[in-house]
């Protein structure tokens, strides 16, 4: 197919290999946009056909994808996490609809498998995410980065959402596979969140609270994430903690002028107290 793939990574030779062979076939060029990794992933990547573009480490790290689009021989360009992969049916009907030339932005059903399992109610399916498109009808130049969001379609782009089927048609997303890694991509995500979502004078107030609690009473009670026993409760729970940590990273930043500390910058606040609460001693 005359697609490219666009594939963002950084430290990610567990999981790369198979991503760009489920595809490699299907389509006529790969890139991978290498964000400084430490490991074997752009090797990997070089030796499966892609072809590699270092880009810095940097926060909001969407905007990276850029440069790769941008760089693609083809208009029509397939986004790809390292944990994603396509099952054939997928692939099947995305040629259907390119030979068809009856769309532009075409949204694929994604199904999040996590926490050791899946669950069509707890897990969301299928999440729709416009990951194939016509780069001549995307807003690529205009896209900012922010967390959580995507390029916006042009406004005369036609639009096709593909009917998912688990497990036969839909972009297979292993995203949070355990608990611990839940958590340390809840902490990198709250911390690009909490900088960039709120105005510069923002302060956390009691009723901010409220909008965590809203997100998890609509996941577990709404969403039917309680038909999913304890992992309907846990995704929900993780859904509400994520806004939790927003808002308490945002209290923290108040305290640093804006800035989120490490671990260093709080030790040394910390002595400070220490040292100032000797003095009246």
């Amino acid at each position: 197919m005359p697609v490219t793939l666009l594939l963002l990574a950084r430290n990610e030779e567990a999981l790369i290999a198979e991503c760009l062979s489920s595809v490699a076939g299907w389509l006529d060029e790969m890139i991978v946009v290498d964000m400084q990794s430490r490991d074997a992933t752009a090797d990997i990547a070089r030796n499966l056909g892609a072809k590699v573009i270092p880009h810095p480490l940097i926060g909001n790290f969407d905007l990276a994808r850029t440069p790769g689009i941008l760089a693609a021989r083809n208009d029509w360009i397939l986004v790809l996490d390292a944990d994603e992969i396509p099952t054939p049916g997928l692939l099947t009907a995305l040629a259907e609809l390119i030979h068809s030339d009856r769309a532009d932005v075409i949204h694929l059903p994604r199904a999040n498998l996590s926490l050791s399992g899946f669950s069509v109610a707890a897990d969301g399916f299928p999440e729709l995410t416009p990951r194939l498109f016509r780069r001549s009808k995307m807003d690529i130049r205009g896209y900012r980065g922010k967390i959580h969001t995507f390029y916006a379609p042009l406004p005369d782009a036609r639009i096709a959402r593909l009917p998912g089927s688990f497990p036969l048609l839909c972009l297979l997303h292993f995203t949070n596979p355990s608990l611990g890694l839940v958590w340390e991509k809840t902490g990198l995500y709250a911390s690009e969140e909490a900088k960039s979502r709120f105005p510069a004078d923002f302060r956390p107030r009691p009723w901010h609270l409220l909008h965590p609690l809203r997100v998890f009473l609509r996941r577990w009670i709404k969403g039917g994430g309680w038909r999913d026993g304890w992992r309907g409760f846990w995704l929900s729970w993780l859904a509400s903690a994520y806004h939790f940590l927003v808002l308490a990273k945002r209290w923290e930043m108040t305290l640093y002028d804006g800035q989120i500390p490490d671990a260093a910058m709080a030790r040394s606040r910390m002595w400070e107290i220490v040292r100032k609460a000797s003095e009246k001693a």
